[in-house]
C-alpha cells in the first residue's frame, strides 16, 4: 500500500506518481491511496529519489485488511 502528501502546488508531481504507480499496476482504493498484491520497496524508493519527494511518499506492507474481497477480486488474488 502506498499513500502519499504531495502538497497542491505540485500537482505536476502527483501526477507523475499516479502515472507511474498506474503503469506498475497499482489499483487507486482512495484519493491517496494505492495497492498492489505484489513486493514493490525498490520501486518506490526509485520513484521518491525521481521525484524528490522523499517524505511524501510512504510504502506500508499491510498483511491483512478486513473486507478486502474488493482488492483481491480486482487484482484476481485469493487466499492463502
Amino acid at each position: 500500500m502506498v499513500f502519499f502528501d504531495i502538497e497542491s502546488k505540485s500537482n505536476h508531481l502527483r501526477d507523475k506518481l499516479r502515472r507511474y504507480l498506474q503503469k506498475m499496476g497499482f489499483k487507486q482504493y482512495q484519493e491517496s491511496v494505492w495497492v498492489i498484491p505484489y513486493d514493490c520497496d525498490n520501486e518506490i524508493k526509485y520513484i521518491r529519489e525521481a521525484l524528490n519527494v522523499p517524505h511524501a511518499i510512504k510504502l506500508a506492507v499491510v498483511e491483512s485488511l478486513e473486507n478486502d474481497e474488493d482488492l483481491r477480486q480486482w487484482f484476481g488474488v485469493g487466499r492463502e
